[in-house]
């Protein structure tokens, strides 16, 4: 039996005694990764790959090479292999947080530890488990995500549902996940995460101009995608601010919940005001877990600035962001570095 099999046959040992279904399913479906994956080699010589599909399987191994290359990251085996999901989404994300303020559920996992989000294969399992939360009184989000990072553990496959992504998104996704494999601090998913979304957009700007030329149509277009999603973050952060301060008065509860209706029903119509490329924000759900788990990803304008700090050396960056990593409070340290003049 290979090494990567015989670590999910370990996994599989070490969960199914102590951590019910959730967890056995788990690893249940990393072994059948592992047995369904396909060298991207054999999926280049299969006669039923489209053109297209072929592009998004080159941006994925131009990532890869420049994730090492020209970010630094650390070399890994990962989007090496393929496996065909059947589905344009691969998993869904619960979250969930309190109607009245920002303290969010967390789980509590296995290697990982602590986390405000958890994983489900089938959309059923994450509408349950959302029920549950939402019968005990949390409000609740369940995102779609079309990839994921085993942190090393694994060699993570380019799943088929990546492929529908636009190939800007394509990029950063698979630089965003090859962060995580280079810096990841347990318990800290602002920072990882806002981490990685910084590192895969700039990277993905990057790539794009080393393949199609500065001020091409390509990095141009990919640049305004971005755009679009830095502007919808840069309300939801300033709606979690003005939502905090509520949340802190001493308001009565009911008057807090009044409030917040009324905050939430305005972003909607800015967001209707904003142009046709948001009109899609304005349609969403918004409730405090919505709310956080998008700051959780947008705080990445502290990261920015470091980077501008280093005058564009990714080696520097990523020295100051591995040294604010191994402070008791990572984020707050970068927030700390973006500050200095």
């Amino acid at each position: 039996m290979k090494l990567r099999a015989l670590r999910a046959a370990a996994l599989l040992a070490l969960l199914a005694p102590a951590a019910g279904c959730y967890y056995l399913g788990l690893a249940k479906h990393q072994l059948e990764l592992m047995a369904g994956s396909r060298p991207l080699e054999e999926v280049y010589a299969d006669p039923g790959l489209t053109d297209a599909r072929a592009r998004k399987l080159d941006i994925v191994r131009a990532a890869r090479r420049f994730s090492e290359e020209g970010l630094g990251l650390r070399p890994s085996r990962n989007y090496t292999t393929y496996f065909d999901t059947g589905r344009d989404v691969l998993s869904y994300v619960v979250s969930a947080c309190r109607p009245d303020s920002f303290v969010p559920y967390s789980w509590s996992f296995p290697i990982v530890g602590s986390l405000p989000y958890k994983g489900f294969i089938r959309r059923e399992d994450a509408e349950a488990e959302a029920a549950a939360l939402r019968a005990d009184g949390w409000d609740v989000h369940i995102g779609e995500t079309a990839a994921y990072s085993t942190l090393g553990w694994f060699t993570d496959p380019v799943f088929s549902s990546m492929l529908s992504m636009s190939e800007p998104d394509l990029a950063s996704t698979i630089i965003h996940e090859l962060v995580h494999g280079t810096i990841y601090v347990e318990g800290q998913s602002d920072f990882n995460e806002s981490l990685a979304e910084f590192v895969g957009r700039e990277g993905a700007l990057q790539l794009f101009e080393e393949l199609h030329g500065t001020g091409s149509p390509a990095v141009r277009a990919a640049k305004a995608r971005f755009d679009i999603e830095e502007l919808f973050y840069t309300v939801m952060r300033d709606l979690f601010g003005r939502l905090a301060k509520l949340y802190a008065s001493d308001r009565t509860r009911e008057e807090k919940l009044a409030r917040r209706r009324e905050i939430f029903e305005g972003a909607r119509a800015e967001f209707r005001s904003m142009g046709a490329g948001f009109h899609r924000f304005s349609e969403l759900k918004l409730n405090n877990a919505l709310v956080v788990a998008t700051v959780r990803y947008g705080r990445y304008n502290e990261f920015r600035r470091v980077f501008e700090r280093a005058l564009g050396s990714w080696p520097a960056f990523f020295a100051a962001v591995s040294a604010a990593a191994s402070t008791g409070d990572p984020l707050a340290a970068v927030e700390a570095l973006a500050r200095e003049q």
